[in-house]
């Protein structure tokens, strides 16, 4: 699934989902992750191809 999103925009990303984020102009980005616990190893990231 591709979206575009606009300013203000919210996304939800189910747990376990792979996914990538690609801007064509300038991007800031808030990341939010709902847990009980939350560390960086709950993050895996793979190659992309290209």
């Amino acid at each position: 699934m591709e979206q575009k999103l606009r300013a203000g925009d919210v996304i939800m990303v189910a747990t376990g989902c792979k996914h990538t984020i690609t801007a064509t102009t300038q991007l800031a980005l808030i990341e939010v992750q709902i847990d009980e616990s939350i560390s960086v190893a709950d993050k895996k990231k793979y190659e992309m191809n290209t």
